[in-house]
């Protein structure tokens, strides 16, 4: 048996053959949701191989796309601006300044971090499936409201803080969403087992 002291506390850490199955889990299912996603893009979008199937009966790059823009447009209706979506990956206030919400504004970076970061975590698959759902959902109403406040700082001609663009802050206020996220899933995920030791 061996005992654990501020020394070699951080090598048997380093060194535990857990950690390591845990870090490769969690970046093989990264790599997996990531590049399978940009594969999946290139499968659904018709100047890449392009299969219909895919692009008409199972494309959730484009259910993400439009599930952010109308709720975008809905929400800036409701505040009095007129809005228009010329085609289903613009939107455009009051005539006067638009966006393009493209593949990279999407979110499927801090969207692959999330489901590699819960599917790699213990915990039942029900319990996983609840807090995927909740991860993915919070995601989304951050890019609406990037959206919102993409448009709205165009029309009005804000600066962003700190000369920070928007992608940036997008980052900063998600993973900050995800990482408070992951600290309340693992805490949950820890009590439950002290229950049950006890």
């Amino acid at each position: 048996m061996q005992t654990l002291t501020g020394k070699n506390k951080e090598t048997y850490f380093l060194t535990s053959i857990v950690v390591w199955k845990y870090a490769l889990q969690f970046l093989g299912w990264f790599m997996l949701f990531y590049w399978g996603t940009k594969i999946y893009w290139g499968l659904t979008t018709p100047y890449h191989y392009y299969i219909p199937f895919l692009d008409h009966y199972l494309n959730y790059i484009a259910l993400n796309r439009t599930i952010v823009l109308d709720g975008s447009r809905k929400i800036l209706e409701a505040l009095g601006y007129y809005m228009y979506s010329p085609q289903s990956d613009i939107l455009t206030i009051s005539g006067e300044y638009g966006i393009i919400l493209n593949y990279s504004c999407l979110g499927f970076a801090v969207i692959s971090f999330w489901l590699a970061f819960v599917i790699t975590h213990h915990g039942k698959w029900w319990h996983k499936l609840f807090w995927i759902i909740i991860g993915i959902a919070i995601i989304v109403i951050c890019n609406i409201a990037r959206v919102c406040l993409v448009l709205l700082s165009g029309l009005e001609h804000w600066q962003l803080p700190f000369g920070l663009d928007h992608h940036t802050w997008f980052n900063i206020v998600t993973y900050l969403a995800i990482l408070l996220l992951a600290l309340g899933y693992n805490k949950i995920v820890f009590n439950q087992a002290k229950i049950k030791q006890a």
